[in-house]
């Protein structure tokens, strides 16, 4: 796999890469990214190999530590709509993106370029029925937890209200998704939404024979 992605490496090299990822693919691919990103590695006659005064760098011992590192390493209008997904959830539209950030086509465009070029995201479509996806489920957890909490609460209060205005026509299909990031919202009259939304999520799955989704609105709604 280190060779398919970069080529002929050093055995030096090879020998820390994989020693770092114990055998996790996920976790070398990231590292490797990673290295190239910080310049760490470079090609010598045809072989990469670690820079010179590299070997004292502090290389990443966990895929955690890996991705925030990456993410901190983002120009803040990329980390910054990174974040905004990664409260959204695992996949986003672009319109629900676009009216969470308020930003301009030719804004967004040019962060969530800078993501998928880094690979941090995937994308299908073409804008506006854009989908983006998180390459994995840690890379938006990681995201998720670089937000401060006050921050975080912020956003999920953002896209609920986005929510309820991008699709006031066919509220139903987000009652789940509402009841999540209102409960998330943590706020006074946000409680009382996410309690409302949970039951309606609740009934809209038992009418649907959606038993055990049904269930977990309804402790959701007891949650808050």
């Amino acid at each position: 796999m280190l060779t398919v992605m970069l080529g002929p490496v050093e055995e030096r090299l090879t020998a820390l890469i994989v020693g770092k990822a114990e055998g996790v693919p996920f976790f070398l691919e990231e590292l490797v990214q990673s290295l190239q990103e910080t310049g760490a590695i470079e090609r010598h006659d045809g072989r990469w190999r670690l820079k010179s005064g590299a070997a004292a760098l502090q290389i990443p011992d966990s895929v955690e530590e890996v991705l925030m590192a990456r993410i901190d390493r983002l120009p803040d209008g990329a980390k910054s709509v990174l974040q905004v997904g990664a409260v959204i959830g695992r996949e986003f539209r672009w319109e629900l993106l676009k009216a969470t950030t308020g930003l301009t086509d030719e804004e967004l465009l040019t962060h969530l370029g800078a993501l998928t070029d880094a690979e941090l995201l995937y994308t299908r479509g073409m804008p506006p029925q854009t989908t983006y996806l998180f390459k994995h489920a840690f890379t938006q957890e990681a995201a998720y937890r670089s937000l401060l909490m006050l921050r975080r609460c912020d956003l999920h209060r953002r896209v609920a209200l986005t929510l309820e205005t991008l699709f006031a026509d066919r509220l139903e299909e987000y009652y789940g998704q509402l009841a999540h990031h209102f409960l998330e919202a943590a706020q006074g009259a946000e409680v009382d939404k996410a309690i409302d939304y949970a039951q309606r999520a609740g009934a809209r799955a038992m009418t649907l024979a959606a038993h055990e989704e049904a269930v977990h609105f309804y402790q959701m709604a007891l949650q808050g």
